[in-house]
This record gives structure tokens, C-alpha cells and sequence, in this order.
């Protein structure tokens, strides 16, 4: 996979990444994701200090366990394909593909409520 960065100047840094895109199982929380990038060689399910996080996320199907959870980031999410709810402490909001999301260090949970499978883009940046 090839990773580009346009600097300020406009230049570009571009490299190769030999790592497999292969998703990495959380059966117990019925999700995978795959990293796309990552800035830091950190192996933590949410950002670490100053880190970026480029990730897809299957939820699938049929969640009943809701995992309330809060990291310390801003997360921007954009679903490319299914359906997903987006538990929060006083609300729940149902998501289709197209739709859009930013929250910045709230806690929530994600169930796939569907048949189907769910995917969704995520770009989370560290608030640390």
C-alpha cells in the first residue's frame, strides 16, 4: 500500500507499507478493524499520545453487548456500508451509509442491531 503526505510546502513524502492488510478480531465486542495508517507503532485499540489513527471497522451483525466506552480523542466516522447505532449516555442515533459523525471524547458504544454486517471509515486523532 502506498502512503502519501503533502508537507506544507507542498511536497510529498511517499513510501510503501509492506504490512498486510489483514483485520485484526475482537470477536468478544463483535467488531474487526484494519489499521490503513497509523503514525506511531503503538498497538492500542484507541490513539495514544499524539497519534492518528486511519481505520476500518466491521461490526457484525446481530451485537447484543453494548461496550460503553470513552477514549481520549476526536473521532470522525463516516459509514460505507450497512447500518449502526451510536449508543450514547441519554440518546441512541441510528446511522446508513453516507452518514456522518464527530465526537470528541464521549462516552459511547457502537451496535450493529442488523443482519448484516456494517463497515465504517474512522480517523481518530489523540486529544493527549
Amino acid at each position: 500500500m502506498k502512503k502519501i503526505i503533502v508537507n506544507e510546502d507542498s511536497s510529498l513524502s511517499c513510501f510503501e507499507d509492506s504490512i498486510e492488510l489483514n483485520f485484526q478480531e475482537r470477536s468478544k465486542i463483535g467488531m474487526r478493524y484494519l489499521d490503513i495508517w497509523r503514525n506511531t507503532n503503538s498497538s492500542s485499540i484507541s490513539p495514544a499520545p499524539d497519534e492518528l489513527i486511519f481505520r476500518i471497522v466491521e461490526f457484525l451483525p446481530n451485537t447484543k453487548k453494548i461496550l460503553m466506552h470513552k477514549t481520549n480523542s476526536l473521532d470522525c466516522a463516516v459509514v460505507l456500508e450497512g447500518n449502526i447505532r451510536l449508543v450514547l449516555e441519554n440518546q441512541d442515533i441510528d446511522l446508513c451509509q453516507g452518514d456522518c459523525i464527530v465526537q470528541k471524547s464521549n462516552p459511547h458504544a457502537w451496535v450493529n442491531f442488523t443482519s448484516e454486517p456494517c463497515k465504517v471509515l474512522f480517523f481518530m486523532k489523540s486529544q493527549v
